[in-house]
C-alpha cells in the first residue's frame, strides 16, 4: 500500500498541517515509541514485543494498516523518511 493513497487533505489547513487529534490506540503490550507521518494521516508504533503497526486515522477512527513482527528484541525507535 502506498502512503500517498492515505492522504486525505480535507483534513489538512493551507500551510499543509493537520487540524484535528486522531483517536486514541490501546494495545495489550507496551508502546515504546510513535510517530506520526510528515505527509500523511498515519502514525507507526513501536511496541516492547518488536512488533510495527502502522496505522491510518481520521477524526473518527484509526484503522490498523499493517503489523510487522521481524524484530524478536524489544523495538524501541521508529522513525519515517523525510518523504513520508
Amino acid at each position: 500500500m502506498e502512503i500517498s493513497s492515505l492522504v486525505d487533505n480535507s483534513y489538512m489547513n493551507n500551510d499543509q498541517t493537520c487540524i484535528f487529534e486522531p483517536p486514541d490506540v490501546y494495545l495489550d503490550d507496551n508502546i515504546m515509541d510513535i510517530k506520526f507521518s510528515p505527509v500523511a494521516n498515519v502514525l507507526a508504533v513501536a511496541q516492547v514485543t518488536g512488533e510495527i503497526r502502522i496505522y491510518s486515522y481520521n477524526d473518527k477512527e484509526t484503522t490498523e494498516q499493517m503489523k510487522f513482527d521481524y524484530h524478536t528484541d524489544s523495538c524501541r525507535a521508529i522513525e519515517f523518511s523525510p518523504d513520508g
